[in-house]
């Protein structure tokens, strides 16, 4: 065999092996970070490629930034004035949770810890002002506390990191 014929099949040999690797899909146009006094944010343009994930736990969009996303829900059941008198923090969390609830909650308060299809966790009567939560054994992911007493009942959404 010839030297010339030799090199054209490590050639070809070697340019088919390659085509099984992967690498950056797309480079994209331009991206940075932007702050204002709302607070940070950074950004990619011209992003046209994205792979998408999902299951009943989770969804992620590979290739395409994620938010991540710290809320408190008012509008799911709340009456009076017991919204106004209850705090948790800090949320985002990752091994506790505090619940603070002000003099004039009075007594009679509740709490129960679910996650986001509904399943009860945790319940607990709230005997103090300040109430420590362990969610250090949860999966990371989103978890609703309910406080309630008998007339009233406050939601808040809960990241857990």
């Amino acid at each position: 065999m010839s030297k010339n014929k030799l090199k054209f099949f490590a050639l070809i040999l070697f340019s088919t092996s390659i085509s099984g690797l992967y690498g950056q899909q797309v480079i994209p146009a331009a991206g940075g970070n932007a702050s204002g006094t709302g607070g940070e944010t950074t950004y990619t343009l011209g992003q046209i490629a994205f792979s998408a994930y999902e299951n009943t736990e989770y969804s992620v969009a590979e290739g395409v930034q994620q938010p991540f996303e710290i809320s408190q829900i008012t509008g799911i059941e709340q009456k009076g004035e017991l919204n106004k008198l209850l705090f948790v923090y800090p949320n985002p969390t990752s091994d506790y949770l505090t619940l603070k609830v002000g003099k004039q909650a009075g007594k009679g308060l509740r709490y129960q810890l679910l996650d986001v299809r509904g399943k009860l966790l945790e319940t607990n009567e709230i005997d103090n002002s300040e109430t420590s939560i362990d969610v250090s054994h949860l999966a990371t992911g989103t978890y609703f506390l309910n406080v309630s007493n008998s007339k009233n009942k406050v939601v808040f959404k809960i990241i857990k990191k």
